[in-house]
Formats: C-alpha cells, structure tokens, sequence
C-alpha cells in the first residue's frame, strides 16, 4: 500500500508509535434472526455470532489493516478469541475462533 497516496495515512502515522495498535467498534446490531436461527437448530449464540462477526471483519479489507515492522499491511486472514465462562471451569482465558471457509486462503492450502 503506497502510504502517500493513502486518504487515512494520518491515521497510520498516529497509531504506528503506540505499542499495540488497535482501536475498538460499538455499534447497536439488530440480531433478531440470528437469535432465531441459533434457538430453531439449539446451537450457540455467542459462538455462532463470534463467527459471523470474525467472518464479516475478515470481508472488509480496512479491518485487515495490520501495522508490522513499521509498515502497513493487509492480513491475509484475521481470527480472533474471547473469553467466556464454561461449566466445566469458572474462566477460560481464550476461545479462539479461525474462519476456514475463506476461499483461497494460504492458511486453508497450508493445510491441504
């Protein structure tokens, strides 16, 4: 990405001092089908929204931004992880989520 020519390059510049680069999005979603969709088959709504929203993320070129060695980049793919509460124990830290389904993808070839 030519950094110059780039609209946001401010935005860039701000971040690429700060240890751990990352800013984070609140918006109100309107989940009313999902919540039926997830009662209707008995499955999880946390995971199965932890999913769709990974799966969206990963759609959206700006969210792949990634600051590394200095410089801009756009990540292949992103995952991501949260933590919940289980029965079997009071706290897991981590629960991280991948997307396979992403076409092409050298992670997916890397495992064929």
């Amino acid at each position: 990405m030519d950094l110059k020519k780039w609209n946001r390059k401010e935005l860039f510049y701000f971040f690429k001092e700060y240890e751990q680069p990352f800013f984070n999005i609140c918006a109100d979603v309107d989940v009313t089908s999902l919540v039926k969709f997830t009662k209707e088959r008995n499955i999880s709504f946390f995971k199965s929204s932890l999913y769709l929203s990974l799966k969206t993320a990963n759609e959206i070129e700006p969210f792949r931004y990634r600051i590394r060695a200095n410089k801009l980049i756009v990540a292949e793919v992103i995952d991501g992880g949260s933590t919940v509460l289980t029965r079997m124990r009071p706290l897991v830290l981590a629960i991280l989520i991948t997307i396979p389904i992403l076409k092409n993808s050298k992670r997916r070839q890397a495992k064929n």
